[in-house]
């Protein structure tokens, strides 16, 4: 997303943080760092603030995949891709899917007091890119996966891919 001054903010998912690309001389600076989540695209908002979009939340299991090259690169060959140890955009498609971070499903559901594999999760920033309120998908929801979203007449619009859908938000 690039600003006023020739700079770009963009999102690093793996490194779940946002940073600020000197259009001049460069240099990489951090803007948001820990992010909870696994960001995906940022989208300018009328105000001059931007939305972010959080696809997947963070957990150490995944951490740790990402960090394993050898573990990651047998699990790639040997482990249906389905059934892979990563961020997912939907989850609750078959028992085999692997639970993380304490998940638990019970009779074939998945409790919604149980961190989920998958999120859904669009936070506004200000427009020095601090956050001022977020929205969110419940652990058990169907509108996970949060790849995008932008501001429309008065509205927030969100791209679900996990959940397969458009939303609307209706803000102010």
């Amino acid at each position: 997303m690039p600003d006023d001054k020739g700079n770009v903010v963009v999102s690093e998912s793996w490194r779940h943080r946002l940073i600020r690309l000197d259009g001049a001389s460069g240099k990489v600076a951090p803007v948001i760092t820990h992010i909870p989540g696994y960001p995906a695209r940022l989208s300018p908002r009328a105000d001059g603030g931007a939305l972010m979009s959080v696809f997947a939340p963070r957990n150490r299991l995944i951490e740790l995949v990402l960090l394993e090259k050898h573990y990651r690169a047998d699990m790639m060959e040997q482990v249906p891709r389905r059934f892979w140890i990563a961020p997912a955009l939907a989850t609750g498609a078959s028992f085999m899917e692997p639970l993380q971070i304490g998940g638990m499903k019970i009779m074939g559901v998945h409790k919604p007091w149980s961190p989920s594999r998958s999120y859904g999760m669009v936070v506004r920033l200000n427009a020095d890119l601090h956050p001022v309120d977020s929205f969110h998908s419940r652990a058990n929801g169907k509108r996970h996966g949060t790849c995008a979203a932008i501001e429309h007449d008065h509205r927030i619009i969100v791209a679900s891919k996990g959940g397969n859908a458009i939303l609307k938000l209706n803000v102010t």
